[in-house]
């Protein structure tokens, strides 16, 4: 029986970066061309390398340190789970048939959407206020979120105050601080979200041709100063307050530190 795809690409990357909410291993799908060949996927996270494949082009499957690489690795006929989207139907999610599934998740889907993609707004507001972006990127991601979401408390107190950096900081952490820890939200796969988000930005910023070693350091030290107080003694947030210290006395280590940073997620940890 053909199963429609539930989800957008975007939505599917989302569930599986958040297996700690869902079940996903033994998630099995098959390419609307090619009914009788079916394909595996999962997370098992006791090892180094926990996204796997199965019934690929890899004859013994693979596996991949993230939920990015396994989605987009050109091993299903020469293409990627990505690039073949629109072709994608589900037999079982998570080992669930797909009904079943979505009857069990189905008032969790726009919560993790909601609060994955707040935490990228709060990204995206600490490199504006820090100096590495313009406001222009944080101004859209509000605006479409509130078009998806018109009546969340947050996001119309931030449109409200948008003009004004120093109320909008103390929102985002009020947010963090004390809203999603009491309601339990504010775990290790929240911080990840963030933290891949700003992390991914900085290192575009390092690698680009505008690049000032000075004032990217500062940079950095200012988005340590604005971070939840729950994650800045954590990797690879806390490198962010070293940056400009190693910097001063010798560039090499900075740039090891960063390095480092910048892989922290790439090897399947969590903040």
């Amino acid at each position: 029986m053909e199963h429609q795809n539930p989800f957008s690409y975007a939505e599917f990357l989302r569930i599986f970066e958040h297996d700690d909410w869902f079940l996903i291993d033994e998630t099995v799908f098959y390419l609307d061309y090619a009914p009788d060949e079916e394909y595996y996927l999962g997370c098992l996270r006791e090892y180094e390398e926990p996204y796997w494949a199965g019934y690929c082009d890899i004859s013994e499957g693979g596996c991949f340190r993230t939920a990015s690489a396994l989605l987009n690795a050109k091993i299903f006929h020469g293409r990627s789970v990505k690039e073949r989207w629109e072709n994608v139907r589900f037999f079982q999610i998570g080992g669930l048939p797909v009904e079943t599934w979505l009857e069990l998740y189905e008032k969790d889907l726009p919560k993790v959407e909601r609060e994955s993609r707040i935490e990228e707004l709060y990204g995206e507001f600490l490199l504006w206020n820090c100096g590495f972006h313009s406001s222009e990127t944080y101004l859209s991601m509000l605006d479409t979120l509130l078009s998806e979401y018109p009546e969340n408390a947050l996001l119309l107190k931030l449109q409200k105050f948008s003009e004004s950096r120093k109320v909008t900081c103390r929102l985002f952490l009020h947010h963090w601080n004390y809203e999603s820890v009491s309601a339990g939200r504010a775990d290790s796969s929240s911080y990840a979200a963030l933290g891949k988000y700003l992390f991914s930005a900085l290192q575009k910023q390092y690698e680009g041709s505008q690049f000032n070693p000075e004032t990217y350091s500062i940079g950095c030290f200012c988005l340590w100063h604005y971070l939840p107080e729950a994650v800045k003694a954590k990797e690879p947030f806390s490198t962010l307050c070293r940056v400009k210290t190693y910097w001063d006395r010798n560039d090499t280590q900075a740039w090891k530190l960063l390095q480092q940073a910048f892989a922290f997620y790439d090897s399947g940890n969590t903040a």
